[in-house]
């Protein structure tokens, strides 16, 4: 009897271990004084975090940067990335390399004061560029257009 609540036990504990892997891109929700961040997440060359407004925000600024990075290497994303639907905003960071990033959500509030809010670490893997368009028998030898082949948008000249 006590060798099948062993093994009950260990497939327990083993499907949780599976469960927690599966979903290892999604991150619990956090807060701070105004502004909680309800969701975040990694996906191929992209990541976002979705927040519930704060009532008496003006605007929002995005920011991400690199996990193991200093605060001082965060980056602004474009105001075209931040979105505001009915019950909640959502920031989408596009064009980054796979690995490992943190987000920071930022009310600008009436008084030009802030409040933020920072996620939790976020993975972004790579894309499959595999395929005739990204062959070195294709015509063009990358069908990645303006971004590098491991998905970072290309430096513009102007």
């Amino acid at each position: 009897m006590k060798d099948n609540w062993n093994i009950i036990i260990k497939k327990l504990l083993f499907f949780a271990l599976i469960l927690t892997m599966i979903s290892g891109n999604y991150i619990l929700p956090a807060s701070a004084a105004g502004i909680l961040l309800t969701e975040s997440g990694g996906w191929f060359e992209s990541a976002y975090i979705k927040w519930n407004p704060v009532s008496n925000a003006v605007s929002y600024n995005v920011y991400i940067k690199p996990s193991i990075a200093d605060d001082s290497a965060y980056v602004q994303i474009d105001n075209e990335l931040i979105r505001k639907y009915p019950a909640y905003w959502r920031a989408d960071a596009v064009g980054l390399a796979a690995g490992q990033y943190i987000m920071k959500a930022e009310a600008i509030l009436p008084n030009n004061t802030k409040e933020s809010i920072i996620s939790g670490v976020i993975t972004v893997r790579a894309n499959d560029r595999t395929g005739f368009a990204f062959s070195r028998d294709s015509q063009y030898k990358s069908g990645s257009g303006a971004y590098r082949e491991n998905g970072i948008l290309k430096k513009m000249h102007r």
